[in-house]
């Protein structure tokens, strides 16, 4: 039966399995069915679905009569708190934090606040260059004066699948910014932080994170149209390729990765699995991730890179028969 709904989703004529609830990995639809989330909805939800201590100190939050309030207007010793978390998480190598909703907020506000007091105007260069020697230039080009700050993505998630910064990348930007007064800006809940101090979820990440990439290369390392598998921690993407030697892209219309995620989310897998386009040039290119949450056991790293490599399998074998 269809569902009447009165939502802007992001595919107007596409059916989205509708969710009821949740608990760790799974996710509950309301036609009975049980997902295994191995992408943590859009690579957010670190600590699975339903953690308890977040739902309570949710609860707690709103109970309070204050689930709300204006920044401009008002404080809060709860976001002081959360704050505090976050410094103490950079060996308080930063000393403000400025909260937003969505990473889309973050890089909206940095923008503004690279721009606050400055002269008009903006440099998109200083925002793409990818290497310290050509940074250096473009600084030089424009007039060190001019050039108000540089945006770069530790590891690029949805635009590229799981491209990480090569090593010491990041350090050489930070200090051609630093050198010239510019803003280096890196694209990036008080519960949350506190359960990752407190039960060791980064060895968790680590440890599992290095398991799911060795199962990923061991089992779909060879496949002909897989062009690289990559990633670091909990977050891993797989870019697919016509010709592993060329790495020539599939056609846009073909849809590679939307069709993995649609054959993964349906039966018998019932799985999510993460699709993005535009890897080569902002249009040609496929790519899958995986972002399963911080508290992922060894067995569901392994139920997921078995449904991962039976969907990509089932998908590529009748692409290839068609």
């Amino acid at each position: 039966m269809k569902r009447t709904t009165f939502s802007l989703d992001r595919h107007l004529h596409k059916e989205f399995p509708v969710v009821v609830g949740g608990h760790g990995s799974e996710l509950y639809t309301k036609d009975g069915r049980t997902i295994f989330d191995a992408t943590s909805g859009a690579a957010v939800s670190c600590l699975g679905h339903g953690n308890q201590r977040v739902v309570r100190a949710v609860c707690q939050q709103m109970a309070s009569g204050i689930p709300y309030l204006a920044s401009g207007f008002f404080g809060n010793e709860t976001v002081d708190e959360l704050c505090e978390e976050l410094i103490k998480g950079t060996d308080h190598k930063m000393a403000r934090v400025y909260l937003t909703g969505s990473g889309s907020e973050a890089m909206e506000a940095t923008a503004k606040l690279a721009r606050h007091q400055r002269l008009d105007g903006e440099s998109d260069a200083a925002f793409v260059s990818r290497k310290a020697a050509e940074l250096e230039a473009k600084f030089q080009e424009l007039g060190p004066e001019t050039v108000i700050g540089f945006v770069a993505e530790p590891i690029v998630g949805a635009a590229l699948g799981c491209v990480a910064a090569v090593p010491g990348y990041l350090k050489a930007m930070r200090d051609v910014c630093h050198r010239h007064g510019a803003l280096f800006i890196l694209d990036e809940a008080l519960e949350v932080q506190r359960i990752i101090r407190s039960h060791n979820v980064l060895d968790n990440v680590q440890k599992q994170g290095a398991y799911l990439g060795k199962l990923l290369k061991q089992r779909l390392g060879d496949h002909p149209n897989i062009g690289e598998i990559r990633g670091k921690g909990l977050f891993w993407g797989m870019e697919f390729v016509k010709d592993r030697r060329s790495k020539t892209p599939f056609e846009p219309k073909l849809n590679i990765a939307q069709k993995v995620h649609d054959m993964a989310i349906s039966e018998p897998y019932n799985m999510t699995i993460y699709p993005g386009t535009g890897t080569c040039d902002g249009y040609c290119g496929d790519h899958v991730m995986l972002s399963p949450n911080y508290l992922v056991s060894k067995k569901d790293i392994e139920h997921i890179v078995q449904v991962t490599e039976e969907v990509v399998k089932a998908v590529f074998e009748n692409v290839h028969s068609s």
